[in-house]
């Protein structure tokens, strides 16, 4: 009897000197049990409001004080060691967050997707897309401020991180994406991105890139991806130098096809604003030096006048001689454009300004080499607008090269050159109508119709 008393003063003393007096086998009401131990979660920083959650000062009422987030150190979650953002998990502390950085009510999710209801941070909290929303409170990262929406107000504040975790989904959230689209939450360039390719949520699979908004399958070089297939374009009769090119003899060499035709590139110092029967034979002779009953010619408007559109047409028209064409205005891009047509036109421009003209004939010069060499005709019009001229766009083209040029209003020019197609049927001399001009400086062809300051109408021959 005195040996089963011992005991139970020996129980009794042990857990009367206790930090966590236990009745039975349960906590006393009030306590937890925390690492087999009762707790006080309202006053414990050890076991501040829950089990592991470590303040870094006093616990009052189940929270931390003196913290934005409670001063909690983990929160509690283990994430096995892996790193975040960089640092191992509790490798900072959430309270070293620089005051004021995120909003107290902001649910920050750590790398295993865990919120604690107000902010939780492992490591150095690793951000992923921009946006973390909670409520009615918006962040957006732009580089180096964080963008806080409060309550309607907004704060530009430094943020010390070059992440930001994923949050909101909503297009609310991009702000102004100036030439990309919002897709959920984000700003992106839907001709490139593999996610939202063509339109947001549209990914590509992956063995294909997106092509100017389109999933394309990948293809290993030296081959390119044309319409169905990937094909080498050095060699492909169907896709020679380009995707669509096909050559007529069904040999590709080099990327140009055997055999081609000469190819043509006519500079007019006529707009046909105005147009006589002379001037109007001279555009008509250099389209149809393409060679076909039928022919297909693509249009460059660009802001020329209605007038002078409606004089060149009207050309072409008189001077058919029982064949046909089909006029295509250039909306799409012009490699395009051209696979399939025999005559490219440029008409004069009214107000574009010489960067635009040279920027334009910069971005043309490959393709238009490819199709002269093809057999293409490429036929310019000059004499209106208050720019340099728009030969401009030959020049930066590498097709033509000239300095500049001056008008011949109402001028008689001359047929200097009478054996040449484009010469054909023409009177010795004729009046330039108005918006005519002659140019300075011009190389690279054969100067067909001249006044006496200079060329007026101009042909180069390209071999294939």
């Amino acid at each position: 009897m005195s040996r089963w008393i011992l005991g139970v003063f020996v129980v009794a003393t042990t857990l009367a000197s206790c930090a966590s007096p236990i009745v039975g086998a349960e906590c006393r009401a009030g306590l937890e049990v925390c690492d087999r131990r009762c707790v006080d979660p309202l006053s414990d920083p050890m076991h501040c409001g829950g089990c592991g959650i470590v303040c870094e000062g006093a616990c009052v009422g189940g929270v931390c004080e003196g913290s934005i987030d409670g001063g909690r150190v983990d929160g509690g979650l283990r994430d096995g060691g892996l790193r975040d953002g960089g640092l191992r998990d509790g490798g900072l502390r959430d309270g070293e967050v620089p005051p004021d950085a995120l909003d107290a009510d902001v649910d920050v999710p750590d790398a295993d997707g865990d919120r604690d209801g107000s902010v939780e941070r492992d490591g150095s909290v690793d951000r992923d897309a921009g946006v973390d929303r909670d409520g009615g409170n918006v962040w957006r990262f732009d580089g180096s401020i964080v963008v806080e929406r409060d309550g309607g107000g907004i704060v530009d504040r430094p943020f010390p991180f070059p992440f930001l975790d994923a949050g909101s989904t909503t297009d609310a959230a991009c702000g102004a994406c100036g030439t990309e689209t919002c897709c959920g939450g984000t700003c992106v360039d839907l001709s490139s991105s593999l996610a939202h390719c063509g339109g947001c949520d549209m990914p590509c699979a992956f063995d294909e890139s997106c092509e100017e908004g389109v999933c394309t399958p990948r293809c290993e070089e030296p081959t390119v991806w044309c319409t169905s297939a990937c094909v080498v374009l050095e060699d492909d009769p169907d896709h020679c130098g380009a995707c669509g090119r096909r050559c007529p003899t069904g040999l590709c060499v080099d990327g140009r096809c055997l055999g081609d035709p000469a190819g043509h590139v006519v500079l007019v110092g006529h707009s046909y604003v105005e147009s006589r029967p002379a001037i109007r034979q001279v555009v008509a002779n250099a389209v149809w030096l393409a060679a076909g009953a039928a022919i297909d010619v693509v249009v460059y408007e660009g802001d020329a006048s209605s007038a002078a559109r409606g004089g060149v047409d009207r050309a072409i028209d008189e001077h058919a001689s029982g064949r046909t064409w089909r006029r295509s205005v250039l909306t799409e891009p012009l490699s395009v454009a051209l696979a399939d047509a025999e005559v490219l036109v440029v008409h004069a421009q009214l107000r574009a300004s010489d960067d635009e003209l040279r920027a334009l004939g910069t971005a043309w010069r490959t393709d238009l080499d490819l199709f002269v060499r093809r057999g293409g005709i490429v036929v310019l019009l000059d004499g209106e607008g208050s720019h340099a001229g728009t030969w401009q766009i030959l020049d930066a083209a590498g097709l033509l090269v000239a300095t500049s040029r001056v008008s011949v209003d109402a001028a008689a020019v001359s047929v200097v050159a009478p054996g040449d197609a484009v010469a054909a049927r023409l009177p010795d001399r004729y009046r330039a109508e108005r918006s005519s001009v002659a140019f300075f400086g011009m190389s690279l062809g054969t100067t067909v119709v001249a006044h006496e300051l200079g060329p007026v109408v101009v042909h180069r021959v390209v071999g294939p």
